[in-house]
């Protein structure tokens, strides 16, 4: 090896020594592992407070990110027709309703996920412009976005308790698809009642007895004194549950004793 190799070599050793030991004087930075239960969310809250009105009123919600919503909404039987609509859009022209909460409702907070899917969101108030959804009382609707959301369990139904002889409106949800996931009725008369399921848009619509339009789209026989459930096995209704109890089949006389109805129904989408 000659002599100008050898010098060369030396440069170069006492070059990397010197980096080396320069390295060693830096602040290391250790990274602690962190358990999945313990990672935070980060949350974007906002709350909407308004007087409910007979015309369309719509909330825009900034797009930051979040992929998983809440809203809460409070319910009122002074105003029983009407809804509130969680949606998404790519252009902010065409939008998807991806949850709805109606005053009808038990449950008044909603949980859906939409990873990704839209870039704007917006909250809108009777879509339908329905007159009797105004009020002279202010309420709140409250939003949550939740950018990393970790994995909630679907209970996305709500559980509504009627009587029922003439018509009566079980779960009002103005114009938006709900599941009928369960119905069941208990019968207190003596004889045989038969149980009429509507699918109807409101007071304007209601059914009536005898049957004009909207007719019942299911009629079940329920025995004497006896509660059953009504095979309704996941029906897709697009406006309202309603029902009625008649003595007859395709009849006009109410029950003399109320039945007393119980069903369990999903109001969430995305509905398409």
């Amino acid at each position: 090896m000659s002599k100008g190799t050898r010098k060369w070599l030396a440069i170069v050793g006492m070059t990397v020594l010197g980096f080396a030991v320069l390295l060693s004087k830096l602040p290391v930075s250790t990274v602690e592992a962190q358990a999945p239960e313990r990672i935070s969310q980060q949350t974007y809250p906002y709350s909407f407070t308004f007087l409910p009105s007979a015309g369309t009123l719509i909330f825009p919600i900034p797009n930051l990110g979040q992929s998983a919503h809440t809203v809460a909404f409070p319910g009122s039987s002074a105003i029983p027709y009407c809804v509130l609509f969680l949606q998404g859009s790519n252009d902010n022209s065409r939008w998807v309703t991806l949850d709805s909460l109606s005053y009808d409702t038990i449950n008044s907070i909603i949980f859906t996920s939409a990873s990704g899917q839209f870039q704007y969101f917006r909250l809108i108030y009777n879509p339908s412009a329905d007159t009797n959804c105004s009020s002279p009382t202010a309420v709140t609707a409250n939003y949550v976005g939740y950018q990393f959301p970790q994995p909630i369990l679907p209970a996305a139904v709500n559980f509504q308790i009627i009587t029922v002889a003439n018509p009566q409106r079980m779960l009002q949800i103005d114009a938006s698809p709900l599941i009928v996931n369960g119905l069941s009725c208990y019968n207190p008369n003596a004889a045989i009642i038969y149980v009429n399921v509507y699918d109807s848009a409101g007071t304007a619509t209601a059914p009536t007895l005898p049957c004009t339009a909207p007719c019942p789209i299911l009629t079940y026989a329920l025995p004497a004194s006896a509660s059953a459930p009504i095979p309704v096995n996941n029906l897709r209704l697009n406006n309202g549950l309603w029902l009625s109890a008649v003595t007859a089949f395709g009849g006009s006389t109410p029950a003399s004793s109320a039945l007393t109805c119980n069903a369990q129904v999903n109001l969430h989408g995305p509905y398409f």
